[in-house]
């Protein structure tokens, strides 16, 4: 089979930039989406190596976790060493678990317009082909996080203590993957609450003072779109494993749907490190 160094530009940007989504959300890490086209882009052009001569295994895979580590330097915004490990072994994880699934398909159907190179699954298929494919890939990948975080215990449990004022409240609380809400504005930190404890924080919602601390929430649903109530309260601490994490004026969105029993509130994973 013939392999013309367009498609396979083409085609390992589109696979690089669809991984790099899956990335961010395992990793929970949201980079910039230049940074992400651009990390893509890095990706497409290193695929360039299979036309290297005389290349062998070993030689490969340094090519490949130099590469994946480039891309992921290139696409997260890195703040320490931990997080820039966790992107990059995830975003590897990913890579080989697709790539392994598409060896397997090749190997096993040998479909048309499929090809193994070097090691390397080689795709000569349309665009939208590759995207439905991925996105099943996707959605399996996430079940099965979500199946594992389950059945291991994923979801902490954590105390948390909103500050208004001069009122402190502290609730139960968990740290779940199911609140990936985001400031729009991206100033401060997104806890999905129950309504009881916007009273026992701020006391009576009616309160012409809680107007300017009052943003709402756009969320995304399998229903829809909607708007969450949400509130800015002062200050916010964690405590998590015996360390404690402060959180400024972030916003306690109302949950319109009954929080796990015996908790109050749903933090981001990522609030605590997670």
């Amino acid at each position: 089979m013939v392999v013309y160094a367009d498609i396979l530009v083409l085609v390992n940007f589109i696979t690089d930039y669809l991984l790099l989504r899956l990335t961010s959300r395992l990793s929970q890490i949201k980079p910039a989406i230049l940074r992400t086209v651009l990390a893509a882009v890095l990706g497409a052009f290193s695929s360039l190596y299979i036309f290297l001569p005389d290349l062998n295994f070993t030689y490969e895979s340094i090519i490949k976790i130099v590469s994946c580590a480039l891309i992921c330097l290139v696409a997260f915004p890195i703040k320490n060493k931990i997080i820039f490990l966790k992107s990059t072994v995830i975003f590897i994880a990913v890579t080989l678990l697709f790539g392994g699934a598409m060896f397997f398909l090749c190997e096993s159907f040998s479909p048309k317009g499929m090809a193994t190179t070097y090691f390397t699954v080689y795709f000569d298929i349309s665009p939208t082909v590759l995207i439905v494919s991925f996105a099943v890939f996707y959605f399996a990948i996430i079940l099965v996080r979500r199946l594992i975080f389950k059945q291991t215990g994923f979801t902490k449990e954590v105390e948390i203590v909103f500050n208004y004022k001069d009122k402190a409240a502290g609730v139960s609380a968990i740290s779940d993957s199911g609140n990936m809400l985001e400031d729009i504005m991206g100033i401060s930190d997104v806890v999905i609450v129950d309504k009881s404890v916007i009273e026992s924080v701020f006391g009576d919602k009616k309160n012409p003072a809680l107007k300017s601390r009052h943003p709402a929430i756009p969320v995304s649903a399998v229903t829809g779109k909607k708007l969450l109530d949400g509130y800015r309260c002062d200050s916010a601490y964690i405590k998590c494993d015996n360390k404690t994490f402060k959180l400024e004026k972030p916003i306690l969105a109302i949950s319109d749907v009954p929080i796990e029993k015996g908790y109050k509130a749903i933090i981001n994973p990522k609030v605590i490190g997670d």
